[in-house]
């Protein structure tokens, strides 16, 4: 039984980077009017969906040796979305006290980028603490 979640821990952990760093993020500073009058709901921003969903809000995130908090977090994970590329190969793995390592590595414009995310996962695979 502990391998099996382990193993759906590491699935769990791989899906949620792809899928958060493959995301649209859509953001408006003013939402658009139409003669002064908004129209409705503009268009859903998938990023901050999944990431609010997936992330805890009281996340112990550490990134490149900075502890950083959750809105902090999320700005760092649009950053590397901005060099992101969606051919990006994954290596999944268990690591220590029941914690999940994925190494992502990719090139965009002939520049090589490797992520190392290591994390604990809570109650349905939220991410608890993160490490990049």
């Amino acid at each position: 039984r502990t391998q099996k979640m382990s193993n759906d821990n590491t699935k769990a952990f791989e899906a949620t980077l792809r899928e958060q760093l493959e995301a649209p993020y859509i953001h408006f500073e003013h939402p658009p009017a139409f003669h002064g009058i908004r129209m409705g709901h503009g268009p859903v921003d998938l990023f901050s969906t999944k990431y609010v969903n997936r992330f805890a809000h009281d996340i112990q995130a550490n990134v490149n040796g900075q502890q950083v908090g959750h809105d902090e977090l999320k700005k760092r994970l649009l950053s590397v979305q901005k060099h992101y590329d969606t051919s990006a190969h994954y290596t999944s793995s268990q690591g220590e006290n029941g914690s999940v390592v994925t190494v992502i590595e990719w090139k965009k414009n002939d520049q090589p980028f490797k992520l190392t995310a290591t994390a604990q996962l809570g109650n349905g695979h939220q991410v608890q603490n993160l490490k990049l």
